[in-house]
Parts: C-alpha cells; sequence; structure tokens
C-alpha cells in the first residue's frame, strides 16, 4: 500500500494520516509547490516578476466531534443575533461612519444599499456568512474569532484548491 492509500485508509477510520515528515520536505511539499504553480494556485510577490505558492495544507486539520457540534448548535443563535444587528438602525448609522473614511469599498457598498432598498418592496433579507472559531486546545470548546459578511480573498483561487 503506498502512502496515500495508507492515508486515506486511516482517515476513513477517523485517524489523522500520518506521513514521515523527511516524506513531506523531500516530495510532498516541492510536488505541492510545483503544482500550485503551473496550476495558478500563486500569489504575488513585492517583485513583479515573482510569485509564491498560496497557502495551504497537506491534510486538512481533524475537528473534535464535541467542538464541531458546539460550533454548529452556536450557528442559530448567532444568526439570530446577527438578523437583529442587520436589521437595526444602527448598523446603518456605524456603515454612514466607516463610509466617510472608507469610501471606495464600504462608502459603495452602502450607496449600493441605500439605492436598492429605496426602491425595494421587499421585507425579507437573505445572507450568506461564514463564522471562523479556533479552538481551545485545553478544553476543545470553540471560540468565534471573526464573522464573514463579505469574503473575497482568495475567491478567485477556491477552484484550485479542491
Amino acid at each position: 500500500m503506498d502512502v496515500t492509500s495508507a492515508a486515506t485508509a486511516r482517515v476513513e477510520h477517523g485517524q489523522f494520516p500520518t506521513v514521515d515528515k523527511a516524506h513531506i520536505k523531500s516530495e510532498i511539499i516541492p510536488e505541492i509547490a510545483q503544482w500550485s504553480l503551473t496550476n495558478g494556485l500563486a500569489l504575488a510577490t513585492d517583485k513583479a516578476t515573482v510569485s509564491k505558492v498560496a497557502p495551504t495544507t497537506v491534510f486538512p486539520t481533524p475537528i473534535p466531534r464535541q467542538s464541531f457540534d458546539q460550533a454548529k448548535a452556536l450557528q442559530k443563535p448567532f444568526n439570530q443575533l446577527y438578523a437583529q444587528i442587520a436589521n437595526s438602525d444602527w448598523l446603518i448609522k456605524e456603515t454612514e461612519q466607516l463610509a466617510k473614511v472608507d469610501p471606495d469599498f464600504t462608502g459603495k457598498l452602502l450607496k449600493l444599499y441605500q439605492e436598492k432598498t429605496a426602491k425595494s418592496k421587499q421585507t425579507t433579507n437573505f445572507g450568506i456568512f461564514r463564522s471562523d472559531y479556533l479552538i481551545d486546545e485545553k478544553t476543545k470548546s470553540v471560540k468565534q474569532v471573526e464573522f464573514n459578511t463579505v469574503s473575497v480573498s482568495f475567491g478567485g483561487l477556491s477552484s484550485k484548491v479542491g
């Protein structure tokens, strides 16, 4: 059985794959780098003629079941909270203040929002959001570290990652 098949078998049985670190360094990382650079999974650097491999991982990070379940259980209350904030005057006032110092992004988003809502009779909102969590190593409890309403970094690379 080769390394990939053995690792796949362990993952299917709930075990995190183990691969010799020397093999990762000498074989896997150079292969990922070569594939990434030839397939466009790359980022520009300060030098116009130099690129680097976009951040990647060799294996997915395992998440303890209790942490996953806790994050999943948090979604409904968080979504209710965010919906209340989204439907409040407070958020518009704060966004207007932010738009003054960030007219090119926030200002344009606010203007678009105001133009569309002024013409709309729609009372239902729809959002696609992403919450990012870190897991406390000791307690395995999840800590929300980010809530994304607009997540655009690496958008063009997402089709390359899979």
